[in-house]
């Protein structure tokens, strides 16, 4: 299943990869790309590291927001049962303290990359 994943995925990217790199102008050589772009390399590094970063941030969080939802359902579903119902509200628990952490680790993380580019600057 996963093979036919990568498979799928490197057969629809590669050629969008290639075409791309063959489409390129004349005049947009590696080394004045990122002066072409407005930015130096060092920016476009932060900024693509900060956006994979940020984004798989938010997927986590996401994520979080998932397992309260589950959690809730398991507590509803739960019908009184003790040890469902603790494990609902277990759930919900590490569930919210995931989702504090990630506000928290975005917050940190953006300001750290906004010092780091205007340091740079």
């Amino acid at each position: 299943m996963l093979k036919k994943i990568i498979a799928i995925l490197f057969g629809s990217l590669l050629p969008l990869v290639c075409s791309a790199q063959i489409q390129l102008d004349e005049n947009f050589r590696p080394e004045t790309l990122p002066r072409a772009m407005g930015q130096t390399s060092n920016e476009q590094i932060y900024g693509f590291v900060g956006k994979i970063i940020l984004t798989a941030i938010q997927y986590a969080g996401a994520l979080a927001i998932l397992f309260i939802v589950l959690a809730g359902f398991r507590y509803v579903m739960s019908r009184g049962d003790e040890g469902e119902v603790g494990n609902a509200k277990n759930t919900l628990i590490w569930s919210v303290a995931a989702l504090l952490i990630l506000i928290l680790s975005y917050s940190i993380v953006s300001t750290v990359f906004n010092l780091a580019a205007s340091f740079g600057k």
